[in-house]
């Protein structure tokens, strides 16, 4: 790319994308028509300008964003399409993006404990991830051994006893 190209790409990306002005800008002389073709020709370098620009404005745009966001004067379905540009702009995946079809396999099989929490019985599906007794189900995690290594279930196993 020359200097003149370089003008041309500069001038383009500044004055928001004028063909013909950007073409005199660079000190050529001619028609429009030249100046549609360089905008063609040059498209590859026109594309990395406008992503360096956009680049040097994130840090202003974020700020923004944010300031949207954290306002208690937004209207929520702003706040909402505010945070789902950070989002995009971050890199984080949405919510409704997130594969949950993910599966967690255990390490070795474990047996289905139920602990007392004091308040309810909780049933361990898998190592760390609890749900609680189902309301008025008195058959609910009968079939389920208690897990002894817990102080408050060995105290209420105590009391029934």
């Amino acid at each position: 790319m020359n200097e003149k190209h370089r003008a041309f790409v500069e001038a383009f990306v500044d004055n928001g994308g004028n063909a013909t002005a950007a073409y005199k800008a660079a000190g050529y002389n001619g028609d429009s028509g030249n100046a549609s073709r360089m905008a063609r020709k040059l498209s590859n370098q026109i594309n990395d300008a406008y992503r360096a620009k956009m680049t040097s404005f994130s840090g202003k745009v974020l700020s923004r964003l944010e300031q949207i966001i954290m306002s208690q004067d937004t209207a929520p379905r702003d706040v909402i399409a505010a945070a789902s540009n950070w989002l995009d702009r971050s890199g984080l995946q949405r919510g409704s993006t997130v594969d949950l079809t993910q599966r967690v396999e255990p390490k070795e099989e474990r047996p289905l404990l139920k602990r007392w929490t004091g308040k309810n019985i909780m049933f361990e599906i898998s190592e760390g991830f609890w749900l609680p007794a189902k309301d008025g189900d008195l058959e609910e995690g009968q079939d389920r051994t208690w897990d002894q290594s817990c102080p408050i279930t060995r105290k209420h196993m105590a009391t029934l006893c």
